[in-house]
Protein backbone atom coordinates (compact mmCIF):
# COMPACT_ATOMS: atom_id res chain seq x y z
CA UNK A 1 0.00 0.00 0.00
CA UNK A 2 2.84 2.37 0.64
CA UNK A 3 4.30 1.60 -2.90
CA UNK A 4 0.40 2.46 -4.62
CA UNK A 5 0.44 6.18 -2.30
CA UNK A 6 4.23 7.33 -3.63
CA UNK A 7 2.76 6.38 -7.31
CA UNK A 8 -0.26 8.09 -6.86
CA UNK A 9 1.70 11.09 -5.41
CA UNK A 10 3.89 11.32 -8.15
CA UNK A 11 1.33 10.80 -10.58
CA UNK A 12 -0.35 13.83 -9.28
CA UNK A 13 2.80 16.08 -8.81
CA UNK A 14 3.22 14.83 -12.75
CA UNK A 15 -0.17 15.73 -13.50
CA UNK A 16 0.23 19.27 -11.35
CA UNK A 17 3.37 20.35 -13.38
CA UNK A 18 1.62 18.96 -16.80
CA UNK A 19 -1.38 21.38 -15.76
CA UNK A 20 1.51 23.93 -15.43
CA UNK A 21 3.33 23.83 -18.17
CA UNK A 22 0.42 24.20 -20.55
CA UNK A 23 -0.70 27.22 -18.74
CA UNK A 24 2.95 28.53 -19.46
CA UNK A 25 2.56 28.49 -23.00
CA UNK A 26 0.90 31.13 -25.08
CA UNK A 27 -2.43 30.67 -26.76
CA UNK A 28 -2.61 31.57 -30.51
CA UNK A 29 -5.21 33.93 -31.08
CA UNK A 30 -6.19 34.70 -34.35
CA UNK A 31 -8.10 38.70 -35.82
CA UNK A 32 -6.72 41.27 -37.68
CA UNK A 33 -7.70 45.04 -38.11
CA UNK A 34 -6.58 47.67 -40.37
CA UNK A 35 -3.51 50.11 -40.73
CA UNK A 36 -4.14 53.83 -41.83
CA UNK A 37 -1.62 54.85 -44.70
CA UNK A 38 -1.90 58.58 -45.57
CA UNK A 39 0.79 61.22 -46.52
CA UNK A 40 0.92 64.77 -48.33
CA UNK A 41 2.42 65.65 -51.63
CA UNK A 42 3.75 68.47 -51.63
CA UNK A 43 4.14 71.22 -54.35
CA UNK A 44 7.11 71.62 -56.44
CA UNK A 45 9.26 72.88 -58.92
CA UNK A 46 12.70 72.29 -60.46
CA UNK A 47 14.51 74.49 -63.47
CA UNK A 48 17.28 73.37 -65.52
CA UNK A 49 18.95 76.71 -68.23
CA UNK A 50 21.68 76.29 -70.86
CA UNK A 51 23.68 79.08 -71.26
CA UNK A 52 22.36 81.18 -74.63
CA UNK A 53 25.63 81.47 -76.49
CA UNK A 54 25.36 83.89 -80.16
CA UNK A 55 28.80 82.31 -81.04
CA UNK A 56 30.85 84.48 -83.28
CA UNK A 57 29.24 87.60 -84.34
CA UNK A 58 30.11 89.00 -87.79
CA UNK A 59 31.85 92.12 -88.57
CA UNK A 60 29.95 92.72 -91.40
CA UNK A 61 26.67 90.89 -90.55
CA UNK A 62 25.87 91.82 -87.35
CA UNK A 63 23.13 89.88 -86.44
CA UNK A 64 22.89 86.80 -84.50
CA UNK A 65 20.86 84.49 -83.27
CA UNK A 66 20.54 81.75 -80.37
CA UNK A 67 18.41 79.42 -78.34
CA UNK A 68 18.62 77.08 -75.21
CA UNK A 69 16.92 74.87 -73.18
CA UNK A 70 15.00 75.87 -70.72
CA UNK A 71 13.64 72.50 -68.53
CA UNK A 72 11.01 72.65 -66.10
CA UNK A 73 9.72 69.80 -64.10
CA UNK A 74 6.81 70.28 -61.78
CA UNK A 75 4.54 68.47 -59.42
CA UNK A 76 2.06 66.79 -62.25
CA UNK A 77 -0.69 69.95 -62.28
CA UNK A 78 1.15 72.88 -61.31
CA UNK A 79 0.59 76.25 -62.88
CA UNK A 80 4.05 77.84 -62.94
CA UNK A 81 5.16 81.20 -64.38
CA UNK A 82 8.76 81.98 -65.93
CA UNK A 83 10.21 85.26 -65.67
CA UNK A 84 13.46 86.74 -66.44
CA UNK A 85 15.04 89.86 -65.21
CA UNK A 86 17.01 92.46 -67.56
CA UNK A 87 20.22 91.13 -66.99
CA UNK A 88 22.99 92.86 -65.71
CA UNK A 89 24.09 95.42 -68.00
CA UNK A 90 20.76 96.83 -68.90
CA UNK A 91 20.88 100.31 -69.89
CA UNK A 92 16.88 100.86 -69.49
CA UNK A 93 15.59 100.34 -73.32
CA UNK A 94 17.39 96.87 -73.52
CA UNK A 95 19.76 94.13 -72.74
CA UNK A 96 23.52 94.10 -73.30
CA UNK A 97 26.23 91.94 -73.22
CA UNK A 98 29.41 93.58 -71.99
CA UNK A 99 33.00 92.78 -72.84
CA UNK A 100 35.81 93.15 -70.85
CA UNK A 101 36.05 94.91 -66.98
CA UNK A 102 35.21 98.39 -66.11
CA UNK A 103 33.21 100.32 -68.93
CA UNK A 104 34.30 97.82 -72.05
CA UNK A 105 32.23 97.69 -74.59
CA UNK A 106 28.31 96.42 -75.31
CA UNK A 107 26.13 94.05 -77.67
CA UNK A 108 22.60 94.60 -77.77
CA UNK A 109 20.47 91.41 -77.02
CA UNK A 110 17.34 90.20 -76.45
CA UNK A 111 15.50 87.33 -75.75
CA UNK A 112 12.49 86.10 -76.85
CA UNK A 113 9.93 83.18 -76.25
CA UNK A 114 8.99 82.30 -79.31
CA UNK A 115 10.83 81.12 -82.24
CA UNK A 116 9.62 84.29 -84.93
CA UNK A 117 11.49 86.54 -81.90
CA UNK A 118 8.43 88.91 -81.29
CA UNK A 119 7.71 88.33 -77.85
CA UNK A 120 9.80 89.77 -75.14
CA UNK A 121 10.90 87.45 -72.62
CA UNK A 122 10.93 89.24 -69.38
CA UNK A 123 9.60 90.36 -65.65
CA UNK A 124 6.36 91.81 -66.52
CA UNK A 125 3.12 89.86 -66.18
CA UNK A 126 2.60 90.57 -70.39
CA UNK A 127 6.11 88.79 -71.07
CA UNK A 128 6.36 85.74 -68.66
CA UNK A 129 5.74 82.31 -69.81
CA UNK A 130 2.82 80.18 -67.97
CA UNK A 131 2.58 76.88 -68.30
CA UNK A 132 0.88 73.71 -66.33
CA UNK A 133 2.72 70.50 -65.94
CA UNK A 134 0.74 67.42 -66.72
CA UNK A 135 1.65 63.87 -67.36
CA UNK A 136 5.14 62.82 -65.75
CA UNK A 137 5.72 66.92 -64.93
CA UNK A 138 8.30 67.89 -67.28
CA UNK A 139 8.24 70.95 -69.90
CA UNK A 140 10.76 71.81 -72.08
CA UNK A 141 10.73 75.23 -73.44
CA UNK A 142 13.39 77.19 -75.42
CA UNK A 143 14.75 80.62 -74.89
CA UNK A 144 15.48 82.70 -78.33
CA UNK A 145 18.39 85.29 -78.43
CA UNK A 146 19.04 88.08 -81.30
CA UNK A 147 22.10 89.64 -80.69
CA UNK A 148 22.73 92.96 -82.71
CA UNK A 149 25.65 95.84 -83.58
CA UNK A 150 28.72 96.68 -83.97
CA UNK A 151 31.46 96.36 -81.37
CA UNK A 152 34.89 95.77 -80.74
CA UNK A 153 36.53 92.45 -80.72
CA UNK A 154 36.41 89.78 -77.73
CA UNK A 155 33.74 87.80 -75.89
CA UNK A 156 30.76 89.08 -73.74
CA UNK A 157 28.70 88.27 -71.04
CA UNK A 158 25.79 88.92 -69.15
CA UNK A 159 23.74 87.45 -66.57
CA UNK A 160 20.02 87.13 -66.63
CA UNK A 161 17.62 85.93 -63.19
CA UNK A 162 15.40 83.10 -64.09
CA UNK A 163 12.33 82.89 -61.47
CA UNK A 164 9.75 80.00 -61.42
CA UNK A 165 6.48 80.91 -59.44
CA UNK A 166 4.41 78.16 -58.98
Amino acid sequence: MRASRTINSVRKGATIAAATLLAAVPSVVHGKTTLQVGGTVVRGCSLGLQPLMFGPVAFLFPDATAQSLVAVECTPGTTFTLAMDDGQNFNGQRRMIRTGPGFGAYLNYEIYSDAARTRRWGWTAAQTVTRTASGNGKISLQAYGRATGFVAAGPFQDLVTVTITF
